[in-house]
């Protein structure tokens, strides 16, 4: 670690004490904006305050303020001015402006309680009045209203949907039609004892894929135009002697790996040297010198030469 003398930390506070910022005296000096605030306590001076400088004019919160007195909601107003709703909110605050509550209002939480007791399931109150279908059962609960089980499917629907399942229909088909899920159909298949149906192919349906392959097409493609998988149609193939086509790779030119940057190159005062030779003849070495100059290696030789010249 680089040791400066008490000439140069009093340069750096007549620096500072002339008007300079904290990070100019530092990038001067070679040394941090730590450093210089540590000897300007030590000197007895006090360093000045940080100024904070917003981007948002005095026009800006005037108008965010208005905005949302009119009616906005204080998430749309930071959302065009590129801010949070906080800082909108704390410049209402700042106003004087008393803030909304940013819950649902009164009003539509009984609207909702109404919908689901006249029978509208939580998921359409939600979507009609704005909010997730927990909250309206939320808002069921502390009303007292009973909380309605989903639907249940009878026991003819059941089997009505096991007996279409025996007769060839797909789960997709009979879930489709009845408004539930493929895994619920099969749940009920099971449970009345129909056996899995294994889909057999037809002979047209494995002569169409194959010679669709032979045409060019892929696998997937020739089993999405059948409605069978991409496995099954590389079994037919390979049962009809046709090897799986690999599709050409398209030669892609590597990128240059771009040069690394150069540090920049800085000019250092010359305490700054001074202090980075006196490092160097301790023994320490030219890379740790360069990294605490904030300097590159060779500029740190270009130092070393000079100085034997």
């Amino acid at each position: 670690m680089a040791r400066y003398t008490d000439a140069q930390k009093n340069e750096a506070v007549r620096l500072y004490v002339e008007g300079q910022t904290l990070a100019d005296v530092a990038d001067k000096c070679g040394c941090s904006a730590g450093s210089v605030r540590r000897w300007l306590r030590a000197a007895g001076h006090t360093p000045r305050p940080r100024v904070r400088v917003s981007r948002y004019t005095d026009w800006d919160k005037r108008s965010a303020v208005d905005r949302y007195v009119a009616g906005e909601p204080s998430s749309r107003i930071a959302a065009d001015l590129g801010c949070c709703a906080v800082m909108v909110r704390g410049w209402c605050r700042a106003a004087g402006v008393t803030l909304r509550s940013r819950g649902p209002r009164h009003s539509q939480r009984s609207r909702g309680v109404k919908m689901y007791r006249d029978g509208a399931t939580a998921a359409e109150v939600g979507r009609e009045v704005g909010v997730t279908q927990q909250t309206v059962l939320r808002w069921c609960r502390a009303a007292g209203v009973p909380i309605r089980n989903r639907p249940r499917y009878s026991a003819e629907v059941r089997a009505e949907a096991a007996a279409r399942y025996a007769a060839g229909e797909t789960p997709a088909e009979i879930a489709a039609d009845l408004g539930c899920s493929s895994d619920t159909v099969r749940r009920w298949q099971r449970a009345v004892g129909v056996p899995p149906q294994k889909r057999v192919s037809t002979a047209a349906d494995r002569a169409r894929a194959v010679e669709m392959v032979r045409q060019g097409a892929t696998q997937r493609e020739a089993g999405e135009a059948t409605g069978w998988s991409q496995a099954a149609v590389a079994a037919w193939c390979a049962a009809a002697g046709i090897r799986r086509k690999r599709r050409a790779k398209t030669p892609t030119a590597t990128p240059a790996t771009p040069p690394k940057p150069k540090a920049p190159r800085r000019a250092l005062p010359p305490f700054a040297l001074a202090a980075a030779l006196q490092d160097l003849e301790r023994g320490r070495s030219v890379d740790s010198v360069a990294a605490s100059l904030g300097v590159s290696v060779e500029q740190v030789r270009e130092i070393i030469d000079g100085a034997r010249q």
